[in-house]
C-alpha cells in the first residue's frame, strides 16, 4: 500500500514547483519523489497472543484484534492463537473500500500459501565440481529476479539504491526474491540476503556465499 495522503501532498508540490518534460516527471527528480513515498502495508512480527484458551469455566474460542491507523494507511495484524494464524486488516475507511482490502488480503494469503508450499530440496553432494557463476552473471540474474517479482525495471545505475526507500521493495517481496534465489542456486546465505539494503549488496552477499 502507499500512503495516499502523502502521495497527494507530494503530487501537489510537484504540480506547483516542477515542470514536466513531455508530460513526464524529469528523470533527475524521480529519486526525490520516490524517497518521499513510503509503504504503509506493515507486516509486523508474528507472535503469540498469550491469550489462554480457558479461564476457569470460560472457554475462549476466538478473538479479534484492531488498531489505530494514520490517515491513508493499511496495517495487517497477525498473531498466533491456539495453534492458528490469525490475520486482521486495520485500515482508514476514508481512503480504502472494503473490496480493496478483501483483494489485498486475498493476495497476501495466496503469497503466504505459496511460500509455505515451497519444498526445499536437501543439498546433494555434487559428483563433479560445477563452475561458479561470475559476479556479472549473479548481478544479471538478481536484477531479473527482482524485476519479475516487483514488476519494476532495474537499471545498472539503480543497483545501489535502497530496496525499500528507493525501489519500494517490501518485506514479503524480499522473501520471495531470496526464495527464488534458493531455487536457482541451492543453499544461500538466506539471513544475509534478507538483511541487504540494495540489489548490489545482495549480489555481493550471494557471490561471497559461493566463495565460502
Amino acid at each position: 500500500g502507499i500512503d495516499r495522503a502523502q502521495t497527494r501532498q507530494m503530487g501537489m508540490i510537484f504540480k506547483e514547483n516542477i515542470a514536466l518534460e513531455n508530460g513526464e516527471i524529469p528523470e533527475h527528480t524521480l529519486p526525490m519523489f520516490r524517497s518521499a513515498l513510503k509503504s504503509n502495508l506493515y507486516f509486523p512480527y508474528t507472535g503469540h497472543t498469550h491469550i489462554k484458551t480457558q479461564y476457569g469455566s470460560v472457554n475462549v474460542t476466538d478473538y479479534q484484534a484492531g488498531g489505530i491507523n494514520a490517515p491513508g494507511t493499511v496495517d495487517i495484524l497477525q498473531e498466533v492463537f491456539d495453534g492458528r494464524l490469525h490475520m486482521f486488516a486495520s485500515y482508514d475507511y476514508n481512503f480504502f473500500e472494503l473490496s480493496e482490502i478483501d483483494n489485498l488480503m486475498t493476495e497476501y494469503i495466496a503469497q503466504i500459501e505459496e511460500l509455505v508450499s515451497l519444498t526445499i530440496q536437501p543439498e546433494q553432494p555434487s559428483k563433479s565440481q560445477q563452475p561458479l557463476p561470475t559476479n556479472t552473471a549473479i548481478e544479471s540474474t538478481l536484477r531479473q529476479v527482482t524485476e519479475e517479482i516487483c514488476h519494476y525495471p532495474i537499471s545498472a545505475d539503480e543497483m545501489d539504491l535502497d530496496l525499500e526507500a528507493d525501489l519500494g521493495v517490501d518485506s514479503l517481496e524480499r522473501i520471495r526474491i531470496v526464495t527464488h534465489l534458493e531455487k536457482l542456486y541451492g543453499k544461500v546465505d538466506r539471513q544475509g540476503l534478507l538483511s541487504c539494503r540494495s540489489v548490489q549488496e545482495m549480489a555481493s552477499t550471494l557471490s561471497q556465499s559461493f566463495k565460502g
